[in-house]
């Protein structure tokens, strides 16, 4: 059961860094020989999915990322060539350091330099910009007093799913949903666990409306207090209760929680669009054709659809 993407949707994260890098053992790497070094073996894909160069897709932040990293250790001359040579990927802000160094001194030195950038405030500002702008505001409620987001004032909040302490930060945190003005629920786009092929492993398949058990438990929050619902969407989502009884809906592809709260409190407005439909049914799901996009019967959400404020 699937229903069809015609359309990427890469967000930027707060860069990280992974050092996967290796101390040369051979006679002429411990005594300073003049051996070449030969990173081609961790060039190529290992058996454990570590990032290759052929993962980086070449986008403006990552390059930019891999440039400052690669001119940092090149210009340290104190370094051999074998660190000079150490591959560094960057895959959606990502870092992974790999390959072959002479020394231990030198795998730090190389992690620190890589670390200065990934970890610079310019990076991680931009990282948490375009999670913010990459939200999709798929419903918006009315109330009395107009659209329910943003959300005006300090209002008692239930958060699932969102760390407290981050929450406290835009209204007082209540722990029963009876207590609150506003219940603001983070969950997952559903999908069936696989341990078929190693392909089924990388991702997520299977049905995609959540399982009545599920289903119950949210739709009886929603019914206890005025529900803000935000789903990651990693792949599409069969949500028509849910969309229908929430007091707003948002979509997100990898936000932190202060990024929902931002947009959620105004303090930056979504301007995410959907990558695919969201189809309103299983039963719609099941009639598309498999090689044609946008084809599902009156979608709950079509492709670009997104609202603003």
């Amino acid at each position: 059961m699937k229903t069809k993407a015609a359309l990427a949707c890469v967000i930027v994260p707060i860069p990280a860094l992974t050092v996967d890098l290796a101390v040369a053992q051979s006679p002429e790497a411990s005594s300073g020989g003049v051996a070449a070094p030969d990173n081609t073996k961790s060039n190529k894909l290992d058996s454990n999915r570590s990032p290759s160069a052929d993962d980086q897709k070449n986008t403006a932040s990552d390059l930019k990322i891999t440039q400052q990293i690669r001119q940092s250790v090149m210009s340290d001359k104190t370094l051999s060539s074998y660190a000079h040579n150490a591959k560094i990927v960057a895959v959606n802000g990502t870092v992974t350091l790999n390959g072959v160094v002479q020394t231990e001194a030198e795998r730090n030195s190389i992690a620190q330099k890589a670390e200065q950038v990934v970890g610079s405030d310019a990076f991680r500002a931009a990282g948490a910009d375009a999670q913010r702008r990459s939200i999709v505001l798929l419903k918006n409620g009315a109330t009395p007093d107009g659209a329910l987001l943003p959300v005006r004032g300090t209002p008692k909040l239930y958060v699932e799913h969102i760390a407290p302490e981050i929450a406290a930060g835009y209204g007082q945190v209540v722990q029963n949903a009876e207590e609150a003005d506003l219940a603001i629920l983070r969950i997952e786009a559903p999908y069936e666990q696989r341990d078929g092929n190693f392909l089924e492993r990388l991702f997520h398949a299977g049905d995609l409306a959540f399982k009545p058990d599920e289903l119950r438990r949210i739709l009886d929050l929603v019914a206890k207090v005025p529900t803000i619902v935000d789903i990651y969407l990693d792949r599409p989502a069969v949500i028509p209760e849910i969309a229908a009884q929430s007091a707003a809906l948002l979509a997100n592809f990898g936000a932190s929680d202060t990024a929902l709260l931002d947009v959620v409190f105004g303090r930056c407005a979504p301007s995410g669009k959907l990558p695919f439909e969201l189809p309103s049914s299983v039963e719609a799901v099941q009639r598309q054709k498999s090689d044609l996009p946008y084809d599902s019967e009156n979608p709950l959400f079509t492709f670009g659809h997104g609202l603003t404020y």
